[in-house]
C-alpha cells in the first residue's frame, strides 16, 4: 500500500542561504486497506544544504483519528527515529509529533512508516510534514544587553536578567518585541511553571534551536506565537519567547495558562539533570519575577485557570491530568524543590552579585537551607570550589552519615530521619574544611 505525497512547495536547495529555510509537504493517504498495516514513503533531502541541524515535525488530521491509533516511523541513513506525539497537542482527532532534530550525517533519504490501527478511516486522513533549517542563524553566546522597563523596582533588588531579545534570534521571521499574529492577551502572573523541550540537549546553534521551537509551534501547531515566555540553553543564555512583553500569557501548559509564566529548558532531561549554568540561570530569573510579583518561591496558591492549589513554582506536568505528561522531565522534576529553596534565598539576600549569595558581606564558600529544617536540607557552593567529602555530625560531634560526593555546585540531604537538634555538615574542599551548622525540628 502506498502513501500519496502531495508537494506543497517548492523543494529548496539551502547552500548559500543565510535565514531560515523551510518546507512544507502535505500528504493525502487515499489507499483503503480492511486491516493494521502500513504505508511507507521515501523523500530525498540529499540535495539540501543546511547549517547546524534539520528539524521535522508532522500532523495528522482526521475525525476518527484517536493517540493511540497511529506509530510513525522515520529512518534517515543508519539511525531510525520514533516520532511521538507533542505532549501539548493531545486533541481528538489530531496527531502532531514531537520536533526531531536530525543531525547533518542523517539529512539524506528518509523513510517514514505510518502504522494505523484497523479502524481508521484512512481516506480521510490529512496531513503534513514540516522541515526548518535555522540557516544563517548566529549570534553570540554573550546574551545581549537589555532590560524590561518593569524590571527596576526601589523595593527589589532582583533585578531583571540579560536576555536575548526575539527580535535577534528571530531574525529570520521579522520579529520584533510584539506578538507574532495579534492581539496579545496578558495575565497576573502568580505561578512560575519549569519545562524541558524534551528535544537535542547538545547544539552548536542554540539561538537556531529557539527558532526552530517557534517555527514548530507557529507552523505546525497553529498557534498564535512560540509557546514560553522564557528559554533558556545549556550555556545559561537566556531567550525571550513569546513577544508581547511582560506577563503576556504564554501557551505551554495543558491548556491552564493564565496567572502563569512558562520558562523551558532547552533539552531532554528525563535521565540527566540540566546543567549548573542553565539552573542557575532560571533560578535568577525566577529570583526577578518571584520579587517583583510578590511570589512566595517555596509557596502554594489557587490559580484561576487550574481546580485546586498549585506550588507557586511548578513543573508542567503539575498542571495537567495525571500522566499527561512528564515535562520537565524525571530528573529535572526532581530539582525543583532546591530550585525554589535558593529562589527564596537569592530573594533574601536581596540578589546581591551575580550569583545572589556571594556579596561583600557573605564570603561563606557554601551555604545551607532551609534552616531550620524537617525533610530535605539543600546546599550550595557560590565559588569554585570542589567538595571532596561531606559528614554530617549531631551536636556531641558525633558522626551522623557520610557522603563522598563529586563536583556538583548544589545537592541535597535527606534529614528526615534525624531527631530534633542541631547539626553541623562538614565540607571538605580539596583547600580547606568549612562547617555549617543547621537545626532539625518535625
Amino acid at each position: 500500500m502506498k502513501l500519496n505525497l502531495f508537494i506543497s512547495t517548492a523543494i529548496l536547495f539551502l547552500s548559500g542561504f543565510t535565514v531560515a529555510q523551510n518546507l512544507t509537504l502535505e500528504f493525502l493517504l487515499e489507499q483503503k486497506r480492511t486491516e493494521f498495516g502500513n504505508y511507507k514513503q521515501e523523500i530525498d533531502l540529499s540535495g539540501y544544504r543546511f547549517q547546524d541541524f534539520l528539524a521535522l515535525s508532522l500532523k495528522i488530521e482526521g475525525d476518527d483519528l484517536i493517540h493511540d491509533g497511529v506509530r510513525i516511523k522515520v529512518q534517515a541513513m543508519d539511525s531510525v527515529y520514533q516520532l511521538k506525539q507533542f505532549h501539548e497537542e493531545l486533541v481528538e482527532g489530531l496527531f502532531v509529533s514531537e520536533l526531531l532534530y536530525l543531525p547533518v550525517s542523517d539529512a539524506g533519504i528518509l523513510k517514514f512508516t505510518f502504522d494505523y490501527n484497523s479502524n481508521i478511516n484512512v481516506q480521510k486522513l490529512k496531513g503534513m510534514i514540516r522541515f526548518f533549517s535555522p540557516g544563517g542563524i548566529k549570534i553570540e553566546s554573550k546574551p545581549f544587553k537589555k532590560k524590561s522597563a518593569l524590571a527596576d523596582f526601589s523595593d527589589c533588588n532582583c533585578l531583571q536578567p540579560d536576555f536575548v531579545s526575539r527580535s535577534i534570534w528571530g531574525g529570520s521571521f521579522g520579529l520584533n518585541e510584539n506578538i507574532y499574529k495579534p492581539p496579545a492577551s496578558y495575565t497576573d502572573v502568580t505561578h512560575l511553571i519549569v519545562h524541558h523541550s524534551a528535544g537535542t540537549n547538545t547544539s552548536s546553534n542554540w539561538p537556531g534551536v529557539v527558532a526552530s521551537i517557534f517555527d514548530f509551534h507557529v507552523n505546525t501547531n497553529g498557534w498564535q506565537d512560540i509557546g514560553y515566555n522564557w528559554l533558556i540553553d545549556p550555556n545559561g543564555i537566556i531567550y525571550e519567547g513569546r513577544g508581547g512583553g511582560d506577563n503576556v500569557r504564554g501557551a505551554h501548559m495543558c491548556g491552564y495558562n493564565n496567572n502563569t509564566m512558562g520558562v523551558c529548558i532547552l533539552g531532554t532531561y528525563t535521565s540527566v539533570a540540566p546543567t549548573q549554568k542553565s539552573i542557575e540561570a532560571i533560578k535568577n530569573l525566577f529570583a526577578w519575577k518571584s520579587c517583583k510579583e510578590e511570589i512566595d518561591p517555596v509557596g502554594s496558591g489557587q490559580i484561576t485557570s487550574y481546580p485546586g492549589f498549585m506550588k507557586n513554582i511548578s513543573g508542567h506536568k503539575d498542571g495537567c491530568s495525571p500522566n499527561y505528561t512528564e515535562c520537565p522531565g524525571v530528573v529535572f522534576y526532581s530539582l525543583l524543590d532546591s530550585i525554589r529553596y535558593s529562589t527564596k534565598n537569592r530573594i533574601d539576600n536581596e540578589c546581591s552579585g551575580s550569583s545572589v549569595i556571594q556579596n561583600d558581606k557573605m564570603s561563606e564558600p557554601v551555604i545551607v537551607f532551609p534552616n531550620p529544617v524537617s525533610g530535605i536540607l539543600y546546599y550550595e557552593i557560590t565559588d569554585n570550589r570542589e567538595i571532596k567529602e561531606l559528614i554530617v555530625f549531631n551536636n556531641f560531634g558525633e558522626k551522623v552519615f557520610r557522603n563522598d560526593h563529586g563536583s556538583d555546585k548544589s545537592g541535597k540531604l535527606d534529614v528526615s530521619r534525624l531527631n530534633n537538634g542541631m547539626f553541623y555538615v562538614k565540607f571538605k574542599f580539596s583547600n580547606g574544611i568549612y562547617n555549617r551548622k543547621f537545626i532539625k525540628i518535625d
